[in-house]
């Protein structure tokens, strides 16, 4: 009895034969692709462009700012390397860079206070 219902016919699954595309959806494709990598390269100046228009209105895009002054004022520079230092070496380093952030402060400060507006 299990061998008339085996006999039945297995349905194969169509094989396919890669992919073929006309001469239309290949252009297509090639339009496409040169599309979205025009618009890739051309994001960047036309962001810069719209950037700078912008911040023309507040008048910030006119006074760019010295690349030697904006590097004096990095948060980089404050940075001190800890890696392979001993206890009592970073103890010391951290001391000595307490002692140096309030004398950094004081003539922020001290600055300041001079230019106070007359009455």
């Amino acid at each position: 009895m299990a061998d008339d219902h085996d006999s039945e016919p297995v349905p194969k699954l169509p094989r396919g034969r890669g992919l073929k595309f006309s001469g239309v959806e290949l252009s297509r494709i090639a339009i496409t692709l040169a599309l979205l990598v025009a618009l890739v390269v051309l994001t960047k100046p036309c962001s810069h462009a719209v950037s700078t228009f912008v911040m023309g209105f507040d008048g910030s895009a006119a006074k760019p700012q010295p690349a030697a002054a904006a590097g004096s004022n990095a948060v980089g520079s404050d940075l001190i390397p800890l890696r392979g230092l001993d206890e009592a070496q970073l103890k010391a380093t951290v001391e000595r860079a307490q002692h140096r952030r309030p004398a950094k402060s004081a003539v922020g400060s001290a600055g300041s206070a001079g230019s106070a507006p007359q009455r």
